[in-house]
């Protein structure tokens, strides 16, 4: 599990748990001890992933590339906000106030483990290719099953009805190509 502590300035620090991420999805993301927290953080989780969210460029990227993961993995059963940040918890009521909330208390989204293996399989068998991101990327579609907007959540619609079904089979088929 990863703690993902999002920072806004002028405002308390909120905390968010992700069950898993893909291996890599982290990297580049500055990390950090527990230091000034209770004793019993250190054993819930002992380091947590710090993103300035809403003022650093290379932040608001991970932050959308993390978000965007979480709409394809998680399944429907799962009701996500419309900004996940909104889910995060904030660790205290107002910026001069201590720490208000225990690490039972921290919200975390699941990821379905299959989907994650899944990833990581992709991601690591040649993480500098950009085609196999290309396919790492097609391959969380299909098993996340493709929100259509025609046909609700399930199948590719047929061609020329809808056209994200559309754009994405013409990656399939220039991922296959390029394999091939």
């Amino acid at each position: 599990m990863q703690i993902i502590r999002l920072v806004e300035p002028g405002v308390p620090d909120r905390v968010i748990g992700i069950d898993e991420l893909p291996a890599g999805m982290l990297t580049g993301v500055e990390t950090t001890m527990l230091d000034g927290f209770p004793r019993h953080w250190k054993q819930f989780n002992p380091v947590h992933h710090v993103l300035f969210f809403k003022t650093l460029n290379k932040d608001k990227e991970k932050w959308q590339e993390i978000t965007n993961y979480l709409r394809r993995a998680c399944s429907s059963n799962i009701r996500l906000m419309d900004k996940i940040e909104n889910m995060a918890i904030s660790l205290a009521p107002d910026s001069k106030a201590q720490l208000a909330i225990e690490p039972e208390d921290i919200p975390i989204v699941p990821v379905p483990k299959d989907i994650q293996r899944e990833a990581d399989a992709v991601r690591t068998s040649n993480p500098a290719s950009a085609v196999q991101e290309t396919t790492m990327e097609e391959a969380i579609t299909e098993a996340v099953a493709h929100t259509c907007k025609n046909r609700g959540r399930g199948k590719l619609s047929e061609p020329g009805t809808c056209a994200r079904c559309d754009d994405l089979r013409n990656k399939k088929e220039k991922a296959t190509a390029v394999a091939a």
